[in-house]
């Protein structure tokens, strides 16, 4: 008998979906599973910030619409589509919804020209831009379940092209997200640096962390003091290595892998 659990959590198919969606989920092989408490699940994870919150349960309620859909198509049309497409889909429409959020965010000014109305253009979402020719870049990210010491980090590694080189999820026990998010970019810079690139950008979406490894003479917490140490160590080796901010939106890959992590075992490449 088919049930809710199966469609949206238990289906082989349904099981592609989760996996090729942003989360990078893989749903659990038991057959106790349940939709419910995986919702519950999801919430325990600090984004840090209930705006991060709202956004990944905001993209699983459109996967989980694009899900159904798609059954409906297949029993009443007959029309059968792959995990991928759905998947397109639903990041598409969400995709509009945060623009839409946008727009209601940052409305339009009206200003009179010539006596006509006419409506400024929003200013653009933030996305990713990809580094100079000759030089990569390095995103990292860490996702930490709430009350817990457990969580994953993820980095992705990119060239001018935005050719990935090497994307990262790994299971840690977490200190801080200070340590946890310094040690990703940690190994993501000796990776680069047995490559053989000398021109890094490294960036991340933890303003504290961008601000202690551009500042050492700022006071930082105890337990922090040696993964910085060793990142500007690091930084040594390389012609150029430069730290920036970035706002989550441009780290969003990142934040997906880390997430990805918190699903896993063990390290995947």
């Amino acid at each position: 008998m088919e049930s809710i659990d199966h469609i949206l959590l238990d289906c082989p198919f349904v099981h592609a979906v989760w996996f090729g969606s942003p989360l990078s989920f893989s749903p659990p092989q038991t057959s106790a599973s349940s939709f419910h408490k995986w919702i519950q699940s999801w919430v325990t994870i600090d984004k840090g910030s209930k705006a991060g919150n709202r956004e990944v349960l905001g993209l699983i309620s459109f996967i989980v619409w694009h899900i159904w859909l798609a059954r409906n198509a297949l029993i009443f049309n007959h029309r059968s589509g792959s995990p991928m497409e759905v998947v397109k889909s639903a990041q598409d429409v969400f995709n509009e919804f945060l623009k839409a959020k946008a727009m209601r965010r940052k409305p339009h000014s009206i200003l009179a020209i010539n006596n006509a109305l006419v409506l400024q253009p929003l200013i653009p979402i933030a996305s990713w831009t990809p580094p100079p020719q000759g030089c990569v870049k390095i995103n990292s990210d860490l996702s930490q379940k709430k009350d817990l010491d457990s969580g994953g980090f993820g980095f992705i590694i990119q060239n001018h092209e935005g050719v990935c080189l090497l994307a990262v999820s790994e299971p840690s026990q977490i200190r801080s997200i200070l340590c946890g998010e310094g040690f990703a970019m940690r190994i993501g810079l000796l990776y680069t640096l047995s490559e053989g690139f000398e021109y890094i950008i490294a960036e991340s979406d933890n303003l504290e962390r961008i601000q202690y490894l551009n500042n050492l003479a700022k006071a930082r917490p105890v337990e922090a003091s040696p993964i910085i140490h060793d990142i500007t160590h690091l930084r040594s080796y390389f012609i150029d290595c430069s730290f920036h901010y970035i706002c989550r939106e441009c780290n969003s890959v990142a934040d997906s892998l880390a997430r990805r992590a918190l699903s896993l075992s063990c390290k995947t490449e």
